[in-house]
């Protein structure tokens, strides 16, 4: 919700703060520029913004996002029926697939969310 409450925000809006991987805007890229800050190749992450952001946006950054306003917020409630979800995941895959089979799996499902929420 911060992202419609403090839209490019850098510090408030979470589409805008996937700091160190891309320079987004008009401003970033001018202050790492001054900073010299270079982390990444940014001049191609026009190129390789589909193989990284959206794999690190959904699955990644947003899923611990969501877990650290959980627990500074205090939202056990929610917490419970996220922690849910994942352990009925896991019961279900688990024997089929081992414990690194079924994060595998729920990272290629995110993966292939994220892409078709991008599009």
């Amino acid at each position: 919700f911060q992202q419609f409450a403090k839209p490019n925000v850098l510090s408030k809006d979470p589409d805008v703060n996937m700091l160190h991987v891309f320079v987004l805007g008009d401003k970033q890229p001018v202050e790492y520029g001054v900073k010299k800050l270079k982390y990444m190749p940014y001049h191609y992450q026009h190129q390789y913004f589909f193989l990284i952001g959206p794999p690190l946006a959904i699955p990644v950054f947003f899923t611990i996002q969501i877990f650290q306003t959980m627990f500074s917020q205090r939202n056990w409630v929610d917490l419970a029926w996220s922690m849910t979800f994942y352990l009925r995941f896991f019961c279900c895959y688990y024997p089929f697939f081992g414990f690194f089979g079924s994060v595998a799996l729920i990272s290629f499902v995110r993966f292939l969310e994220s892409h078709w929420f991008v599009w």
